[in-house]
């Protein structure tokens, strides 16, 4: 009440929470990615995202649809590399490592992946 109070441990508390439930979060896809969303996955993340294109022609308006970094490339390699480089920004966010920076990170990359999940009522053709 004397105005001398501060929120640092709080947000520090809270940002180092944050970016352990990111590391646990890119452990998972780093194991179960490929099984999920890569070329022999459940759903890949190509088939998905061409179906996506063939229902909006428009790619502005199917990004929008589909916010996902797997636009630029649904290989194999990619899920890893989106899965690594997502478990790195997790890390730098528990260190305080540019947190604002690797926050962002974090946020699109897991959405690059959430966006494949088939949230915005979009199917992908038959294989």
């Amino acid at each position: 009440m004397g105005g001398t109070a501060t929120y640092f441990w709080p947000s520090w508390i809270i940002l180092r929470s944050v970016g352990l439930v990111y590391v646990l979060i890119f452990a998972g896809i780093i194991d179960e990615g490929q099984a999920l969303v890569g070329p022999g996955g459940l759903m890949p993340a190509g088939n998905f995202l061409a179906g996506v294109a063939k229902q909006y022609p428009n790619p502005v308006e199917a990004f929008l649809r589909a916010p996902s970094l797997f636009w630029l490339n649904a290989s194999a390699g990619m899920v890893t590399a989106l899965g690594w480089l997502g478990l790195a920004a997790a890390v730098a966010v528990v260190l305080n490592l540019w947190p604002r920076l690797a926050l962002f990170a974090c946020w699109f990359i897991f959405l690059s992946f959430v966006a494949l999940g088939n949230f915005f009522g979009v199917t992908a053709p038959d294989r």
